[in-house]
């Protein structure tokens, strides 16, 4: 009989390992597939909308000054409406929305708002707005990934699943649109910290990744984003000057990151509604566009700068202006995302980069990709704190592995004398514990609804017959009419004397000068709040009627929070 029960206590543990394996499979592997699948699709769609329709036609301007004014600002104006009009969160896009949502709403994307965003990249980047197209690639397939959860919602997706998922999207964006899916891997990980990983989402985005590279390739092909020789000599005064190339990207990338947080605030500041701040800021970048057709006879300055980069790359752009080119970048694509259009950060970033690296090549009199393509490396991984990333993305979009060592190097030079500033508004600098993602849930998400409430006017023995030795909270909500009075406690009783007990009422001895809290108010200022004041339990109230009591919030509903959390990553 014992061995019996051993063996089926041993058979029953394995099936529950092979249920767990079969779980992950169907959730990782197979949803990972069908993630990639989808937005592989959908990549290659915006990407044949942006470049082969729009952008195609109107290039064909190119020698029209007048137009190279009015494109940019048409798309950036069009977009700015179109979100704010159509969108429930005008305010965030791109990838700044998957990082705020994989930090802050459990990778739930409001999806209500994605074709009028999708639609803005489309006309920003298409019209010639200073944008990448990388921005709405992570936004469609975080997107994508949010909403086909939510389709297979019976796959038992937990909160933590789900936050992963939407950086497996992102990381299918970047893989297809850069046709790098080790790029896509890196960031989707490394782009949620500035000095950490979210090492969780691998496996997925992996899947992710590579899975939507071979659908997006399959149609666009192929070929290297940038033409490069695939073969050179590096030698200890290239490793020198790659250090040197980071410490100019590391302290160029501070004044980029500090133009670009200040224009927007600037506009804010300045106009009166978000269509005065487009029109403002949609003006500065038709300038911008005039000033790249006058000097340059192209739009170097415009779009995502992938001509421009390739045109560095060959060396064709002298010194001088390769600095002028990377000023109106800076310029244009501040006032781009200033005034609402819509894109990434990610592309104009690498053209940035590359001029710097370009300028330095020239003056010391060194031709040839190498220093523009260290110079992406450094930029980006000093503007996004990316290093990793930026070093596999200019070895896969060049097509030359070589490049990884000094693109280490000057993206780690780079990234240390940036001081880890960032683009984003929303990267946080390490993973947090359980208990900090507790600390940043809703009052509402931990509350007790189910309230005991203590009428005023009952006696003091009624009420620890009634309440305190029935329940055995410490206080509670003291009500008169429904409405919040006050609060009790034991210790508000001890100051009357036991035979008054039965003549003394509730409302006698409750605190009227009571502390509330609100349904959406995070659980760290709560607790810190109660702590402050060595307060157990804090009752909550509804914002526009502060007497309604909806519910109560203890320090126990906290723990018993953790715990079930703790439970859940198990």
């Amino acid at each position: 009989m014992a061995v019996n029960a051993k063996v089926k206590e041993t058979f029953g543990l394995y099936l529950s390992k092979t249920a767990h394996i079969r779980d992950n499979f169907k959730k990782w592997f197979l949803f990972s597939f069908i993630v990639g699948v989808v937005i592989g699709l959908a990549v290659a769609g915006v990407h044949f909308v942006i470049y082969d329709i729009i952008w195609f036609h109107v290039r064909g301007f190119a020698g029209n000054g007048i137009l190279w004014f009015v494109l940019p600002a048409f798309g950036i104006l069009a977009a700015a409406v179109l979100v704010n009009k159509f969108s429930v969160n005008p305010w965030i896009h791109s990838t700044e929305e998957i990082i705020q949502a994989y930090h802050e709403d459990n990778g739930r994307i409001k999806l209500a708002s994605f074709p009028a965003k999708v639609a803005a990249s489309v006309l920003t980047i298409g019209f010639g707005g200073s944008a990448g197209m990388e921005g709405p690639s992570i936004y469609i397939g975080s997107s994508i990934a949010s909403w086909l959860k939510r389709t297979f919602a019976r796959s038992s997706f937990t909160d933590e699943d789900t936050r992963w998922m939407i950086l497996a999207g992102g990381a299918a964006g970047i893989a297809a649109i850069f046709k790098a899916p080790l790029t896509g891997i890196v960031f989707g990980l490394e782009v949620p910290y500035k000095d950490d990983l979210a090492h969780n989402a691998f496996i997925p985005s992996l899947i992710a990744s590579v899975t939507s590279y071979i659908v997006f390739v399959s149609m666009i092909g192929t070929a290297p984003l940038f033409k490069v020789p695939h073969v050179f000599a590096l030698n200890n005064r290239d490793l020198l000057l790659s250090i040197i190339l980071g410490i100019v990207c590391g302290l160029t990338a501070r004044l980029f990151v500090f133009l670009f947080h200040w224009s927007g605030s600037f506009l804010k500041r300045v106009t009166g509604n978000f269509v005065q701040r487009a029109v403002l800021g949609s003006t500065v970048m038709g300038i911008v566009g005039v000033a790249s057709l006058t000097i340059f006879k192209a739009p170097f300055a415009l779009g995502s700068g992938y001509e421009a980069i390739n045109s560095t790359l060959a060396g064709k752009i002298a010194a001088w202006q390769l600095l002028v080119l990377f000023l109106l970048k800076v310029v244009g694509t501040s006032a781009t995302l200033a005034a609402g259009g819509v894109g990434g950060i990610f592309i104009p970033m690498i053209v940035m980069g590359a001029t710097i690296g370009g300028a330095l090549g020239g003056l010391v009199s060194a031709r040839g990709p190498l220093y523009p393509i260290l110079g992406m490396a450094a930029f980006l991984g000093a503007g996004y704190s990316t290093p990793l990333a930026a070093a596999t993305f200019v070895a896969e979009t060049t097509g030359s592995p070589g490049f990884i060592i000094p693109g280490l190097i000057a993206a780690a030079v780079s990234y240390t004398v940036s001081g880890r500033r960032s683009v984003s508004a929303h990267q946080r600098f390490h993973r947090q514990t359980v208990l900090h993602r507790i600390m940043e849930r809703r009052v509402e998400e931990a509350m007790t609804s189910d309230v005991v409430t203590v009428p005023a006017n009952i006696s003091i023995e009624e009420f620890v017959h009634e309440y305190v030795l029935k329940y055995r909270h410490k206080s509670f909500p003291v009500v008169n009419d429904h409405n919040l009075y006050g609060m009790v406690g034991i210790c508000d009783i001890k100051r009357i004397p036991t035979c008054d007990w039965r003549v003394a009422q509730v409302g006698s001895v409750a605190v009227r000068d009571v502390v509330t809290a609100y349904p959406d108010q995070n659980l760290a200022e709560v607790s810190e709040l109660m702590s402050r004041l060595d307060i157990d339990r804090l009752p909550v109230v509804n914002p526009a009627h502060p007497k309604k009591i909806v519910g109560v919030i203890a320090s126990t509903d906290i723990v018993r929070l953790e715990e079930l959390s703790e439970l859940t990553e198990i």
